[in-house]
């Protein structure tokens, strides 16, 4: 399986590092919940929020994902 994330990453974040984070937490969620083996986790990113206000969501991780992640 492969999988595809398109991401908006919050200025001043230190994309390669934020990259492989969201890549392997991903990999482990889907084995762990689904069984299946995840070859793939390709992190696009889609731009930079340079915004100084806090994510819509209220957290301020640095990251956030756009509505078309997708796995195939």
């Amino acid at each position: 399986m492969t999988v595809d994330l398109y991401i908006v990453v919050k200025y001043g974040i230190r994309i390669p590092e934020l990259a492989w984070e969201i890549q392997e937490k991903v990999k482990k969620n889907i084995e762990s919940m689904t069984g299946m083996d995840v070859k793939k986790v390709n992190i696009h990113i889609e731009g930079v929020n340079f915004d100084t206000d806090k994510a819509e969501d209220g957290s301020d991780s640095g990251e956030s994902a756009t509505a078309d992640d997708s796995a195939e």
